[in-house]
């Protein structure tokens, strides 16, 4: 996700790939770690706030650069960005790129860190083949539009 940091804060655009960078671990910035082996990008890993048990990209996401469906370019900070459970207040039409805090770290800790996180995401959910990732159910009610 680091395109290029000035000291904790990391940024990249958003359709960057959103996999773990080993530089950021070599740097001692400790955070996205726990988003290794997550396909997509960075904007749609912020729209859906993606993550695992240990953590999510919107714990350290401080801003984003946004087009708004009237063609509008934004900054959205601090009160405006909100995360919940695979959703964000980032609903607009494209995310243009992001910014995120880390934390200072030892570079081997957090390498060994990564490195269990890679392994028990293998061991649980087939990385080499397609797979559906998050199936969702519609709810009951009357009949979408659709």
């Amino acid at each position: 996700m680091c395109h290029s940091r000035e000291g904790h804060s990391v940024f990249a655009g958003g359709g960057a790939p959103l996999a773990a960078r080993d530089d950021r671990v070599h740097r001692g910035l400790a955070g996205l770690e726990t988003l290794i082996g997550i396909p997509g990008t960075v904007g749609g890993a912020l729209h859906g706030n993606a993550g695992t048990h240990s953590g999510n990209i919107g714990q350290w996401t401080i801003e984003a650069t946004v087009i708004t469906a009237s063609g509008e370019v934004c900054q959205r900070s601090g009160d405006e960005l909100v995360f919940g459970y695979r959703q964000s207040s980032l609903d607009d039409l494209v995310i243009l790129e992001a910014s995120c805090e880390l934390e200072e770290d030892n570079p081997r800790e957090l390498a060994q860190r990564m490195q269990k996180h890679w392994i028990v995401k293998k061991a649980s959910q087939p990385m080499g083949h397609q797979s559906a990732g998050c199936v969702f159910k519609i709810r009951a009610g009357p009949a979408p539009a659709n």
